[in-house]
């Protein structure tokens, strides 16, 4: 696991997140961190973060 500090590029771009696709604050930052960070794929259960334009991959279908 790699961990990410928390900086003012990440909350910026948390927010922009948040005014464009309505996202919660923790989904938006979790989305900006991965982002800034270069991922390119995220598992999760909520279908919600692909509306931020990021690829979403339920966690039973990577078998």
């Amino acid at each position: 696991m790699i961990t990410e500090p928390i900086s003012n590029l990440i909350l910026e771009k948390a927010i922009d997140l948040r005014a464009l696709h309505g996202l919660k604050t923790p989904d938006a930052i979790h989305i900006a961190t991965g982002l800034i960070a270069g991922c390119t794929v995220f598992i999760t259960r909520d279908q919600a973060w692909a509306k931020a334009g990021v690829t979403v991959i339920e966690p039973q279908e990577l078998g």
